[in-house]
């Protein structure tokens, strides 16, 4: 069994030796250079990589970059399968890691492999037989990728599963690119890694200060796609432009494929914040109620709603979703979690709707709740002094 680890770079001559030290275990590491000027293909092929460079000119007449508005972005999606090409047909496993994160241990690479199911996977539909189901293997690994190098769950975390086979996947998208299964291949099983063996950020990634107008070109050339529009919405609010964030993330929410509740429901959040920046409520309360409605088994709804009401100064209405907010015990690992719904704050907006009632025991045990949450707990235990 043959594992790759494949990548694009640009100008990443600070990383790659870490780097490199970690993509060790694999065996074989491909690198798709574009546009650098600093030596990077240099040292990744001094290390042992196999190395394919492409300047800025052959970049944007090959389409891997594209143009917008006279300006030359990276076509990430484009980019990555030019990269997913280096890979021989050989190969069974094909891990993308950048050069901006690493895996937890070095001996990742083995890891993978003792979960991975061989099999002739993916094999075209037509030519699978009935008979012998085993004869496909997996075709997804699953693991968890943190924000931060210790893998603190709270401080930013979810589960990817960009792990695949090498044959029938391809990336689409220009920005928050995504796997998509080749026509007339079957996907095969997904397994999932030890949890000793996951990924983080190394440090901030480096194309994502030009995503915006890339995801509305994104948005532009897939209408009919629900995920770029909420991609390109969230970008949207993120740049505090509330009124187009609104408009886009309503059109995603409308379309026939957005169907994922976790997902309109994250939508329904965004627009509540627009409207909670913009100092409309009312409006506001609306959208974090929608998102409730939309999903209910995941905590992050029922805090938005929470915060609303805060603002609406109604007291009752952070009682009724801060206990529907706890009464969500389990996370989904997915990327649309946010650490402030299993912080503290459920219970410090549950300790001023208590006190804003004159209901002092319920809201020293919020306050006792959230200060053995945080680090920031001397300010609630300075609170709770109020109640002695």
């Amino acid at each position: 069994m043959k594992l790759a680890v494949y990548a694009i770079a640009r100008n990443e001559i600070a990383n790659v030796e870490s780097w490199y030290k970690n993509m060790k275990s694999a065996d074989g590491v491909f690198v798709l250079v574009n546009g650098s000027g600093d030596g990077t293909q240099d040292k990744l092929r001094e290390l042992g990589a196999t190395v394919e460079v492409f300047g800025e000119a052959e970049c944007q007449t090959r389409g891997l970059y594209i143009k917008i508005d006279g300006k030359f972005y990276p076509n990430l999606g484009a980019l990555r399968n030019k990269a997913l090409g280096m890979v021989p047909d050989d190969f069974d496993i094909c891990v993308p890691v950048d050069l901006d994160d690493r895996w937890s241990h070095d001996d990742w690479a083995n890891s993978v492999k003792k979960v991975w199911i061989p099999g002739r996977r993916p094999v075209l539909t037509g030519l699978v037989n009935p008979a012998e189901p085993d004869s496909i293997g997996a075709g997804t690994a699953r693991y968890n990728y943190t924000h931060n190098v210790s893998g603190a769950v709270a401080d930013g975390s979810y589960t990817h599963d960009r792990i695949h086979s090498r044959h029938g996947w391809r990336w689409t998208g220009y920005a928050h690119e995504w796997l998509t299964e080749i026509e007339g291949y079957t996907r095969g099983m997904s397994v999932t890694l030890d949890a000793d063996t996951y990924q983080f950020a190394f440090g901030p990634h480096r194309y994502s200060a030009n995503y915006l107008p890339l995801l509305k070109k994104q948005a532009e050339h897939m209408p009919e796609c629900a995920r770029a529009a909420h991609y390109y919405g969230r970008e949207l609010m993120y740049k505090g432009r509330w009124d187009e964030a609104i408009t886009e993330l309503k059109r995603h929410i409308s379309l026939p494929d957005a169907f994922w509740g976790e997902e309109r429901a994250a939508s329904c959040r965004f627009i509540c914040r627009c409207y909670t920046a913009k100092k409309e409520y009312g409006a506001a309360w609306h959208w974090a109620n929608k998102a409730v409605t939309e999903c209910d088994t995941m905590r992050e709804p029922w805090v938005e709603a929470m915060r609303a009401c805060v603002y609406l100064d109604n007291p009752h209405g952070v009682i009724f979703y801060g206990n529907g907010a706890l009464g969500v015990k389990a996370r989904t690992g997915r990327y649309i979690e946010e650490a402030e719904a299993w912080g503290y704050y459920p219970y410090e907006a549950l300790g001023w709707a208590y006190e804003k009632l004159g209901d002092r025991k319920a809201a020293a045990e919020s306050y006792k709740q959230a200060a053995l949450i945080t680090s920031e707990g001397n300010r609630f235990v300075a609170k709770l002094a109020e109640f002695v």
